[in-house]
């Protein structure tokens, strides 16, 4: 119970800090907008294009989530989050900006909202479903969490340099964080190895397949 505890709440810490770093357009929008010389819908296009990207990578990260585990593709999308921070925050216009969010859609699919869940489901099993149930709710506190300080550090040092903070927390803690804090998936060694056998004829299919079954059952209900 105290392990299932605690990997809920480094979850909680990294996703709401995640999903409080890439929701900064409605506290900077207006800088941004005053500095590129345009007008907030042209710069609130970034974060359409930030969840189109998330939503066609979804199958691309769906298949990585299988090959590596969840845990290890959030690091890395972490890590690109971060890198698609300091292109933002370096972005001398309306192409680059846009291009910046194209990287950051990218990298948060792998690393906000459904990597956690699948993390979830392949390391608690039968408390899944409770845990997600929470983390759902605690990450929703990310906007009340981050936009009063995206609010303050814009006034005091300006919105690149508030990004590049930003940047250098997802890169030097919450990637660590998560490679380093979160437990291994046992379950994920258990399934890569089925998978093995199955593909050498020494199981039945049925049962990798209800396996995965359960696991998508555990994410989205």
């Amino acid at each position: 119970m105290q392990r299932h505890l605690f990997v809920l709440f480094l979850l909680a810490l990294t996703q709401i800090t995640g999903w409080g770093m890439v929701s900064v357009l409605p506290v900077i929008a207006t800088t941004v907008a005053t500095e590129f010389q345009t007008s907030l819908p042209m710069i609130f296009v970034g974060t359409s294009v930030m969840f189109v990207a998330m939503g066609l990578a979804a199958p691309w990260t769906g298949r990585a989530f299988r090959r590596f585990g969840p845990r290890s593709v959030m690091a890395a999308g972490a890590g690109m989050i971060a890198g698609g921070l300091c292109l933002l925050a370096l972005a001398p216009g309306l192409l680059v900006f846009w291009a910046a969010w194209v990287l950051i859609g990218i990298a948060g699919s792998m690393f906000l909202t459904t990597s956690a869940y699948a993390y979830i489901a392949d390391y608690a099993e039968d408390r899944a479903r409770s845990l997600i149930g929470t983390l759902m709710l605690v990450t929703g506190l990310a906007g009340s969490v981050f936009w009063p300080i995206t609010a303050f550090l814009d006034g005091l040092v300006g919105w690149r340099a508030t990004i590049l903070v930003y940047a250098g927390i997802m890169a030097l803690v919450i990637c660590p964080l998560v490679l380093i804090g979160l437990p291994g998936n046992w379950n994920s060694d258990r399934t890569g190895h089925q998978q093995k056998k199955c593909a050498q004829g020494s199981c039945l299919r049925p049962s990798c397949d209800r396996h995965r079954f359960e696991q998508f059952c555990y994410v989205w209900h």
